[in-house]
């Protein structure tokens, strides 16, 4: 299994290990940080879910400091189709690393999804959430169930769907953004 997202005992919160807890040497990890991406080129190793077509996307970190953006638009530049057929040009999704929502936010790939990315030190992983905004912005959500996986030098990306369920993983695809972000935002 490889952790993301999961504490690290000096303070530092590791995006990726493929030791178990128990095995931990303390290594340092990754720290959550705002997206230190640059705009780049990712590529989905399948479709992005419920999107046909959805393979090639932009990361763009937005605001005026894009080196320390918390969000980013993630464009997709493929022609797109939902999975009844209607065409979407340019679907754009508004992203931030997980642990800026939920600063004890941890998953578990199993062995199989992290090779698929080609992810092998805990710096080699991207985590990204999809926010949903809506109006009032209390009513905005992010999918804190289903990240997506950037590997961090190639661009290799994929959604990651754990096979628990929301109940069983503690992290749901609908959770409400916290109220401190709700509030400042007002």
């Amino acid at each position: 299994m490889m952790q993301l997202g999961a504490t690290h005992p000096h303070g530092h919160v590791r995006t990726c290990t493929r030791r178990t807890a128990a095995a931990d040497d303390g290594a340092v990890g990754t720290l959550i940080r705002p997206i230190t991406l640059s705009t780049r080129e990712i590529t989905f190793r399948r479709e992005m879910l419920g999107w046909v077509g959805a393979v090639h996307f932009v990361l763009e970190p937005l605001g005026d400091d894009q080196t320390e953006a918390l969000f980013a638009g993630l464009r997709c530049t493929d022609t797109v189709r939902l999975r009844g057929g209607a065409v979407v040009p340019s679907p754009q999704f508004l992203v931030a690393p997980p642990g800026f929502f939920a600063p004890n936010y941890q998953i578990s790939l199993d062995e199989h999804f992290a090779e698929s990315l080609d992810l092998v030190v805990p710096d080699d992983a991207a985590l990204l959430a999809i926010v949903t905004h809506r109006n009032p912005i209390g009513r905005s959500t992010v999918n804190l169930f289903s990240p997506i996986v950037v590997n961090r030098h190639s661009g290799l990306a994929d959604q990651y769907v754990p096979a628990s369920s929301e109940a069983e993983t503690g992290w749901s695809v609908r959770t409400p953004l916290p109220l401190a972000l709700v509030a400042d935002d007002t």
